[in-house]
């Protein structure tokens, strides 16, 4: 009898663990539009024109980097609700039009369908310095992003999993 309880306690964990891993999607997020300097920042706003994967439709991206430490904060927002993040630039190459930089992100929550979202991945991003403020601006965004389930739905999950353990137990 001890056996079969564990047996069943095993597989529930593996199932709700199996469930719980489904949920991490790739994304790829290709975007265009402008960005000025303002002081030590630099703000881009782009308009989303593919977007692979991910939990629901992003239509727009506001990136606001820090030139100084190359640091910087984003977010995506759409019908599918925002998903934010942070980056840090580790490599920059000039070319005769702009520059192009590189680096790594990692989510920080959303809302909607990225609701407490997490992941990492990579961005890049090419400014075009070739005339007059606002400077045009095209950014790829690459990675996996994770639902985490709200603590709620978790709850559930464990009463759930409480009850029918006692209810076993009984019969």
């Amino acid at each position: 009898m001890k056996t079969s309880s564990v047996l069943r306690v095993s597989l529930l964990a593996a199932a709700l663990g199996a469930a719980l891993s489904a949920n991490a999607v790739s994304i790829l997020l290709a975007s265009s539009g402008s960005g000025v300097n303002v002081g030590n920042d630099f703000n881009q706003t782009e308009t989303v024109f593919t977007q692979v994967g991910g939990y629901g439709p992003l239509g727009s991206l506001t990136l606001s980097t820090d030139t100084n430490t190359l640091t910087g904060t984003g977010t995506y927002t759409g019908a599918g609700g925002t998903l934010s993040f942070t980056y840090t630039f580790t490599g920059a190459t000039a070319n005769g039009s702009g520059q192009s930089v590189s680096g790594d992100w990692t989510a920080t929550g959303g809302t909607g369908t990225y609701a407490g979202s997490t992941g990492i991945g990579t961005l890049a991003l090419t400014v075009l310095a070739t005339g007059p403020q606002p400077l045009a601006t095209g950014t790829v965004f690459a990675g996996d992003v994770q639902a985490v389930p709200e603590p709620a739905s978790m709850a559930a999950l464990g009463v759930g999993a409480i009850g029918l353990l006692k209810r076993r137990k009984r019969a």
